[in-house]
């Protein structure tokens, strides 16, 4: 269980890392954090 809640982890900060880089394009990343 603990290891699918860290990759789930993993996964979302990847998700906001390429929203990040992504720049204020979207404004995904400013939103979520």
């Amino acid at each position: 269980q603990a290891r699918g809640e860290g990759a789930a982890f993993l996964l979302d900060r990847g998700a906001r890392w390429l929203a990040c880089t992504d720049g204020d394009r979207t404004g995904y990343y400013n939103e979520v954090d």
